[in-house]
């Protein structure tokens, strides 16, 4: 009876490891996977997020509708290995050369007016020169509009059909701000459609500067640039904070004890003050202005 019972006991076991489950079935459900961007919809993205007021970085050889016709453009850039100052740029069925000095080598697009994408290539300069090329592709044509100072990831796209980037000052010593340009465009007269042509900065009466120096001579201070009656005399030794300049005539001043404050006057020559009249150095007359070459 116990060795029946065993025996049962053993064929229980046996069916229940090997017989009685279920056999799974050896194909695997496949897993769902997101297909990859075609080169169509990169383009589109492309577009879209140019569209937004993004500044888009896009692969040479990209294909994008710039001019919003719902046709592609390819746009090529093209560095000779052994030439660092030129380059080729191909939109479509154009291609423009250009020189350069230390290209970056990569494109970019912004909408920098209407509904159009304009080509932005970026070159880092001999000095802290950082600039950028703009080129339109309106009416099927490749443009070469200019060259605009700042790195195109520097650009801003403000709501108002202007753009801005960081420039380099050209008062006294060397110093960033911010410029605001507009693209300038005239209208045909046998279409009536715009055609884009360049573009022009927008002036601003003064521009943050934030420099701090020390007299090293006396330095009369006017009133206002209006008013160039002397409101004071800054005195060597005497720290002085540089607030503000129009980047073109004057430096607005602040002393830094006793806050008094007025405009200083810049020369012909631009890395100058005019001091009683006579135009005098500015590494003269301030100990601490700031030179990059």
């Amino acid at each position: 009876m116990r060795k029946i019972t065993y025996i049962l006991f053993l064929i229980l076991i046996s069916c229940c490891l090997f017989g009685c489950s279920p056999q799974k079935n050896a194909e695997t459900t496949p897993t769902s996977s997101t297909p990859s961007a075609t080169p169509e919809s990169k383009g589109s993205d492309f577009r879209q997020r140019a569209l937004q007021g993004e500044i888009v970085e896009i692969p040479s050889g990209s294909s994008v509708d710039l001019d919003g016709d719902s046709k592609d453009e390819t746009i090529e850039l093209l560095v000779p290995a052994d030439d660092e100052e030129s380059y080729s740029l191909t939109v479509g069925d154009y291609t423009l050369d250009n020189s350069c000095y230390g290209l970056t080598g990569k494109i970019f697009l912004a909408n920098l007016y209407g509904k159009d994408l304009f080509v932005l290539i970026g070159e880092y300069g001999p000095s802290n020169d950082d600039a950028t090329y703009i080129y339109s592709y309106i009416g099927h044509v490749l443009t070469y509009l200019g060259v605009c100072a700042g790195l195109p990831d520097v650009f801003e796209i403000n709501s108002d059909n202007t753009f801005s980037t960081t420039v380099r000052g050209n008062t006294l010593q060397t110093w960033f701000h911010r410029a605001t340009y507009v693209i300038t465009m005239f209208q045909t007269s046998d279409t009536r459609d715009f055609e884009y042509i360049g573009f022009s900065e927008v002036p601003k009466g003064m521009y943050p500067v934030g420099t701090m120096v020390s007299a090293n001579i006396e330095i009369p201070v006017s009133k206002s640039r209006y008013d160039q009656s002397i409101a004071f005399d800054i005195q060597p030794g005497e720290i002085v904070m540089f607030s503000a300049s129009d980047d073109s005539d004057w430096i607005y001043v602040t002393t830094l004890v006793d806050r008094k404050s007025g405009y200083i006057r810049i020369g012909s020559d631009t890395n100058n003050l005019v001091v009683d009249g006579t135009e005098v150095s500015g590494g003269d007359c301030f100990n601490g202005l700031c030179y990059a070459d």
